[in-house]
């Protein structure tokens, strides 16, 4: 009997607190949903997963961007198709205009309804904008790059496009007038060539916008491979944590009824130093005694 090392118990209050580290640790997993807490648990896995979710979250950005795009343009696609009803209703105008069946006194009021549309052509191309970014009004064109849509998750991976002016004057209608028989048979030709630049234009504008709409699909299918390849890596597995929490749990509470027996193996010598008139007390005091005896025989 020794009272200085208690080793069964130093063994099972070190497994104890072995126990009590894993227990915390799947207690975290298991209450983030996380398996890399911390580096530590998986570093290779830990700076795949951190470079993965880089790209996750910039793809995902990149498909809100991909989606602002398509409303920017269905914006400028909506304002260019009122501008081509109005470049239709001109092209009417200036064909009633050629009928020698009216009056001078006649096409002056069809030459009101010309100009007043011209006006209107010039005040949509002017004031339709997206986040007070004007988009038709020539200022895109100006400056020689038109938008960049940032459609992917690194540098580079965008789609430029460039719309062009759609005032009066860049259409060709700015000076068409069709006040006689002479200037209505000229705004004919003017209207046909303003619809064929307009459609021009809204062509330009519906290419990229279905360009758009498969970048976003892509990006979108891109983004939810990714999480499934991060998830397998980061993720908790719910059940087979579950198991190995339940193995500690037990194994928790084994330590515990361990060490508490560990700790009564000292229970003999509080006895003895306390009573060493028992029973116990003299057979220990014997047992000295006779090993003492028996180094003298010795």
């Amino acid at each position: 009997m020794i009272i200085q090392h208690n080793m069964s118990a130093e063994y099972s209050a070190r497994m104890d607190k072995e126990n009590q580290f894993r227990l915390q640790e799947l207690t975290s997993q298991l209450s983030s949903g996380y398996r890399l807490i911390h580096s530590k648990n998986d570093a290779a896995g830990a700076t795949i997963s951190q470079e993965m979710r880089s790209q996750i979250r910039g793809l995902d950005q990149a498909s809100r961007n991909s989606q602002d795009g398509i409303y920017l343009l269905d914006v400028a696609d909506g304002a260019a198709s009122q501008i081509h009803e109005m470049i239709q209703r001109i092209r009417e105008l200036a064909v009633q205009s050629a009928n020698d069946v009216y009056l001078d006194s006649d096409r002056q009021m069809l030459e009101y309804e010309n100009k007043h549309l011209q006006e209107q052509i010039d005040k949509i191309a002017e004031e339709t904008e997206y986040n007070t970014k004007k988009l038709i009004d020539g200022s895109l064109a100006n400056t020689g790059y038109g938008l960049n849509f940032q459609i992917g998750a690194n540098s580079h991976q965008s789609i430029e496009v460039l719309i062009q002016s759609l005032r009066s004057k860049t259409i060709g209608l700015k000076d068409s007038s069709i006040a006689t028989a002479a200037g209505a048979s000229a705004a004919i030709i003017q209207s046909d060539d303003a619809i064929g630049y307009v459609s021009g234009i809204r062509a330009q504008i519906g290419s990229i916008r279905n360009r758009l709409s498969y970048a976003l699909s892509n990006t979108m299918n891109m983004s939810e491979c990714l999480q499934y390849s991060e998830s397998r890596i980061a993720d908790t597995d719910i059940a087979d944590t579950m198991v190995k929490y339940s193995k500690e749990s037990i194994l928790q509470n084994a330590i515990s009824a361990m060490l508490s027996q560990s700790l009564k193996h000292t229970a003999g010598i509080s006895s003895l130093l306390n009573n060493p008139d028992t029973d116990m007390g003299k057979k220990e005091a014997n047992k000295v005694l006779e090993k003492k005896v028996d180094k003298n025989i010795a």
